[in-house]
């Protein structure tokens, strides 16, 4: 599981789809194209493999994860 940062670097989202860089519903924040580019490439980008201690996570992302560790 991958994490991508908002362009404030306020909140952190869970990087559901590798081809499109979209969080889960609800939430369905985009990452940077430019870090997508990258990591379908295999190259250095944004995207984080843990989650930043001091940055918290998106409210809609925490439902998502709510959710899937319920089904």
């Amino acid at each position: 599981m991958y994490y991508f940062l908002n362009k404030p670097r306020t909140l952190c989202h869970i990087l559901e789809d590798d081809a499109t860089g979209e969080a889960p519903d609800p939430c369905g924040a985009r990452a940077s194209k430019f870090d997508l580019l990258n990591h379908q490439k295999g190259q250095p980008s944004g995207f984080l493999p843990q989650k930043p201690e001091s940055i918290p996570l998106c409210k809609h992302c925490e439902k998502a994860i709510a959710w899937m560790r319920a089904v």
